[in-house]
């Protein structure tokens, strides 16, 4: 049994020693090296392992890569894959999938791992991991156990493309010690500002004041609703045309419209209903234009 590769430059935390411990336990076992005996005999790896990346590579692209693309483009396999579809029994449905699936050497494999690990009561993070825990072992003899009982995952498409996810979460393979729920959080946090959309990490605080704030706008919106006659522009477009020409020629091609904002009269009104100053009713104002942006962006912002 080769000596397990473990980088020396590491620093082990209690977490990976506790992992480190059972692994090494559980490779003293009999039984336990009697069952990767048996995998290894199925997928053709020598009885010790593979001693290089090289071979191991080579025995990985032969083995699963090739034999799983023959088996899933075969017309057999279509047309199991064809009568599975039909299936209404979702029990049935779930047994006879993983039976076409065990017979594919990439999902026969994880399959494997995943029964040798249940069996040996091992938290998930030693057989879904393709580098390390089970798989290093099968396939190259070595001991190297999960650095973390814990992984945090993203639906970020294309994969790692920055500001691309809709969720991240943090995946749990055992209860967590205080410090692994910081690190975790740690890392949750730091990646929350590459994951998530620029949009969407904006700053976005909600003032207290926040209630009253939005009870002045749809007042300032009512009572503006009712002196125009015209068609309203309510995005104050024509604010942002600052050429006094560009504003006369989109006036011209639009007669019915009129840009409207919130103007001081209306203002003054809504100051008297609340019983606050029109300095106070515009700073309101601005509150909720800011939030307005910051959440769903420059179009919706009522100009005032």
């Amino acid at each position: 049994m080769k000596k397990e590769s473990i980088n020396k430059q590491f620093v082990k935390g209690p977490e990976y020693i506790k992992n480190e411990v059972r692994f090494k336990l559980l490779v003293t076992l009999l039984n336990f090296q009697n069952d990767i005996k048996a995998i290894r005999d199925e997928f053709n790896i020598p009885p010790d392992g593979f001693s290089d990346d090289k071979t191991s590579g080579e025995w990985y692209e032969n083995e699963i890569i090739e034999k799983t693309d023959k088996i899933i483009s075969s017309q057999k396999f279509r047309k199991a894959k064809e009568e599975l579809a039909t299936l209404r029994d979702h029990a049935e449905y779930l047994k006879r999938e993983w039976e076409l699936n065990d017979k594919i050497p990439l999902f026969k494999m994880r399959h494997r791992k995943e029964m040798l690990g249940k069996k040996y009561r091992l938290p998930a993070n030693f057989y879904e991991d393709e580098y390390i825990g089970l798989s290093a072992y099968i396939i190259r003899n070595d001991v190297i156990p999960p650095i973390n009982n814990w992984l945090i995952q993203h639906d970020s498409y294309p994969h790692d493309e920055k500001g691309t996810a809709k969720w991240l979460a943090i995946k749990t393979y055992a209860p967590l010690s205080q410090k692994e729920v910081k690190d975790a959080m740690d890392w949750l946090t730091s990646l929350q500002k590459h994951y998530f959309p620029k949009e969407i990490i904006i700053d976005s605080r909600i003032k207290k004041q926040f209630d009253r704030d939005l009870s002045i706008f749809k007042e300032l919106a009512l009572e503006r609703d009712k002196k125009p006659t015209k068609r309203k522009i309510y995005s104050g477009y024509l604010s942002f045309l600052k050429d006094s020409g560009e504003r006369k020629k989109w006036e011209k091609l639009h007669p019915n419209c009129i840009d409207i904002g919130f103007d001081a009269t209306t203002s003054r009104e809504v100051a008297r209903r609340f019983d606050i100053t029109s300095d106070a009713v515009r700073q309101a104002i601005k509150r909720m234009s800011t939030l307005i942006k910051n959440l769903f962006g420059d179009e919706f912002i009522i100009r005032h």
